[in-house]
């Protein structure tokens, strides 16, 4: 028993013993016109739809992984994973929180998944308008791992969306 004590003691003064990263953000209800809250945005790389995220009135993001090569095909993803199936309520790597200042800017915070437990990145831009916006930057809640990203976002209106319920935003 003092061996296995020992074996992870020293595992965690080796891996760090890190807790899971929190929110900064707290979830503000979002009344604005800046984004559209029907729908979904994606955004295209080497001529496939990834990136789905949907904005919900009561300030959650919900982070869908996935890509397809239509945007049929992604609704239909969006719609069998997402819609019918609620597995997506019980794990928090789906969630955060999206923020608007100043009009244009963009901020949200979501929790992605790491060796050590969940993580909550940030990724800020600037919304060009209601249906696109531009992810210029991207880093952990500490500050650190900053990345320079060049991601444009567009709008797909979409019914229905998948519910905002969850329980990880507070």
């Amino acid at each position: 028993m003092k061996n296995i004590i020992l074996m992870l003691f020293i595992s965690c003064i080796l891996t760090g013993c890190k807790e899971d990263d929190e929110f900064i953000s707290k979830k503000q209800p979002y009344s604005g016109s800046e984004l559209r809250t029907d729908g979904y945005y994606y955004k295209k790389e080497n001529n496939e739809y990834m990136g789905f995220l949907c904005f919900y009135k009561d300030g959650c993001l919900l982070t869908m992984s996935g890509r397809d090569s239509s945007l049929e095909l992604a609704d239909n993803y969006i719609e069998r994973v997402f819609v019918h199936n609620a597995f997506h309520k019980e794990k928090p790597l789906y969630w955060g929180l999206f923020l608007i200042q100043n009009n244009n800017q963009l901020k949200m915070e979501y929790y992605r998944g790491s060796n050590w437990g969940k993580e909550v990145y940030v990724k800020e831009g600037v919304i060009l308008n209601d249906t696109t916006f531009k992810i210029n930057t991207m880093y952990r809640i500490d500050g650190s791992n900053r990345q320079n990203q060049n991601y444009i976002y567009h709008f797909r209106q979409f019914s229905p969306k998948p519910d905002s319920t969850n329980n990880f935003i507070k």
